[in-house]
């Protein structure tokens, strides 16, 4: 199976397989956006240089009588082109601030029609985000762009089944790259995240990347030493460090999404919830993909948004999705959930340069371009 994907995907990445690798293509800071044409070199440098962190305001509703309230909250994503950021949409979107609709880890109220309009359940924080490197998180000086406008997947609802958004950028961001998308067609993608799941991840290799804080002592050599507190002095710096993680059985994945210690209103007395067991089994469509890792810091508690690299095949390779817990808790810390790139490869759309590769038209399938946009159709 995996071999005949591998055939069709001969114009998606046969001839790109070393781009990554290469030498970095600097995007210069007054580089506009013209047209979505392929370049290759756009896709070449280190991996860091296409993952973004996104500064937003945050938003609490109304709780047990408490005020709602706002908040600075980070979250991250990934540049799919010159000024386009592709992130979860629970990052620009909250739920409307209503117990009847508020879906959680421990409450899944039932929804009107198959898949609701959005616009119902969610409420759009302005798109006023400022948007830097991750590379250049923790550094001297760090660039900094606003966004302009951003919109969620037409299907997504407070569930974030499908929790994509696109955020536009004022202008471009220095020393990026784009993140490397294999294939700019649902069904070819789809097809390999299945087999990374039905394999739970076998050979394949996915990483992420979070900075670190790493601590050091040195002798103090001045001020008075009243105690031996004073002897040494602590400092702080942090790494940007590449983790290694592995696709685990979703059965790990299940207690932070449906636990099973109560939630405090029902301690009270005061809400009963209901529980949706597809969900917390992972039978929706689309599924979400259960990831671990042997460090001893919390997984779960990766930013939200986080990408996902993985080196499957020399074919099947780069970004495959984003950390996601806008409806989940940390209740094994160890595990956290990916939503999959193949889901939001037809909102992208256009957007995805690979799409306009001379070799990738050539080679691709007359009946796969009549399947685009198809992605709830089996």
């Amino acid at each position: 199976m995996l071999s005949s994907l591998a055939i069709l995907q001969m114009g998606t990445c046969l001839i790109h397989v070393l781009i990554e690798t290469s030498s970095a293509f600097l995007i210069p800071v007054d580089t506009h956006e013209a047209g979505h044409d392929w370049d290759a070199r756009l896709y070449s440098g280190i991996r860091p240089r296409s993952i973004v962190v996104i500064e937003y305001l945050g938003y609490t509703p109304s709780v047990n009588g408490h005020p709602p309230y706002r908040w600075t909250k980070f979250c991250q994503g990934a540049l799919i082109n010159y000024k386009k950021v592709l992130a979860p949409c629970s990052c620009v979107a909250y739920t409307t601030p209503d117990h009847k609709y508020e879906v959680n880890p421990w409450h899944h109220p039932e929804t009107k029609g198959k898949v609701p309009d959005h616009q119902q359940y969610l409420t759009f924080v302005p798109p006023h985000f400022k948007v830097r490197l991750l590379l250049e998180e923790y550094v001297g000086y760090r660039q900094e762009v606003r966004s302009t406008w951003a919109e969620c997947h037409r299907k997504d609802n407070n569930y974030h089944l499908y929790d994509f958004a696109v955020i536009v950028l004022a202008d471009s961001l220095k020393n990026s790259k784009l993140a490397w998308i294999h294939t700019g067609e649902f069904y070819v993608f789809h097809q390999n995240m299945r087999l990374i799941q039905d394999s739970l991840g076998g050979s394949a290799t996915c990483e992420i990347y979070q900075w670190i804080p790493q601590y050091t002592i040195a002798p103090n050599s001045t001020g008075v030493k009243k105690s031996w507190r004073d002897l040494f002095s602590f400092k702080q710096r942090n790494i940007l460090q590449r983790f290694e993680v592995k696709v685990s059985h979703w059965l790990n994945c299940r207690e932070n999404f449906c636990p099973n210690t109560p939630w405090p209103p029902e301690v009270n007395g005061t809400h009963k919830f209901q529980r949706n067991e597809i969900l917390c089994n992972n039978m929706q469509v689309p599924q979400k993909i259960c990831l671990g890792w042997n460090d001893v810091r919390p997984l779960c508690q990766a930013m939200r948004g986080t990408p996902v690299f993985c080196d499957i095949t020399p074919e099947v390779r780069g970004l495959m999705g984003f950390i996601v817990d806008a409806t989940a808790t940390c209740a094994d810390d160890r595990y956290a959930a990916m939503i999959p790139m193949s889901f939001g490869i037809d909102f992208m759309g256009y957007e995805l340069r690979i799409r306009n590769s001379p070799e990738y038209k050539q080679n691709l399938p007359e009946f796969f371009k009549n399947m685009r946009g198809m992605t709830t159709w089996w």
